[in-house]
């Protein structure tokens, strides 16, 4: 019975100390050219972070020790953010953010050079 509660104890300690890695995006929404700029934020427990790799959603991808990272879009579209983060124990975690960059085409204008110009009659009597 005390090796029961033993391994129950333990497991919720372990529960306990899960976490589900953050990461902060800064400029996530914006025309082509678009930077953007990542970082993790989580404060992992008992365990070092050595490295990181981010998935960029454009079939491109970046490993860093650092814990930050930036990207330049020049495409319009909709992309996926996935970070994966190696530990100096050999264990690795990972959170994707489906569609959170929005990248929206360059804006043109689109002014005529051949204006048509037309006389408005005069109105008398005003």
């Amino acid at each position: 019975m005390k090796n029961i509660f033993l391994l129950l104890t333990l497991c919720c300690l372990g529960a306990m100390h899960a976490q589900t890695p953050q990461v902060k995006i800064t400029n996530r929404n914006g025309c082509v050219p678009l930077l953007v700029k990542v970082q993790d934020t989580t404060a992992y427990v008992g365990k070092t972070a050595v490295n990181h790799i981010w998935y960029w959603g454009d079939n491109t991808s970046f490993t860093h020790i650092s814990d930050t990272g930036s990207h330049a879009y020049y495409n319009s579209g909709l992309y996926t953010l996935k970070m994966v983060v190696f530990f100096s124990n050999g264990s690795a975690d990972s959170v994707t953010y489906p569609n959170i960059i929005n990248v929206y085409k360059k804006p043109s204008s689109i002014f005529p050079s051949n204006p048509k110009w037309s006389a408005i009659p005069a109105r008398s009597g005003l």
